[in-house]
């Protein structure tokens, strides 16, 4: 019966584009590198066929984890705890995730509707994620895309300032 008891977590750190948008690895900013899978069956508390479709980050898989099992957090951590999504799919949960780079040279934002990828050489990325799901087109520096950009810009900003990240140094 040890299975019934056991967490057992599948993901990966990271998808390939395999010829998407004409590239290969992962070093760019599109979805096909960030979007990976997260599975977790665990019969004593998890429901089978639970569904969480919110955003959710690889830096939110410990604190969740650490959340499943009852640990408390220590604060220090980056990520979030989304174990209250698998109780409740309708619980308080700020539905966007940060893309970070080893470079220390891109920061970005996803949300339901917008992609945004700022680059320290102002080569930025911007996709409306509804309008456009295959991100074929980029909407940085669009005049009609400016406050939303401005916004998601703000959100970048703030959660980079507190972190302490290196990129906070460049984003202003």
């Amino acid at each position: 019966g040890i299975l019934e008891q056991t967490l057992v977590v599948f993901t990966s750190d990271h998808g390939d584009y395999m010829g998407e948008h004409g590239l290969t690895g992962k070093n760019e900013c599109y979805e096909g590198a960030y979007h990976i899978p997260l599975l977790m069956r665990w019969p004593a508390g998890v429901a089978a066929g639970t569904t969480i479709d919110q955003l959710v980050s690889t830096v939110d898989i410990m604190p969740t984890v650490l959340g499943m099992m009852g640990i408390p957090l220590s604060g220090r951590e980056q990520g979030r705890d989304a174990s209250p999504l698998l109780a409740c799919p309708d619980a308080a949960w700020d539905d966007e995730v940060f893309l970070y780079h080893p470079s220390h040279e891109r920061s970005g934002i996803v949300t339901r509707e917008y992609w945004l990828a700022l680059t320290r050489s102002g080569e930025n990325l911007l996709i409306d994620r509804r309008a456009d799901p295959h991100q074929l087109q980029n909407l940085a520096g669009d005049p009609a895309m400016a406050e939303i950009e401005r916004g998601l810009h703000k959100r970048i900003y703030a959660h980079n300032q507190a972190m302490q990240s290196p990129e906070y140094a460049w984003l202003p």
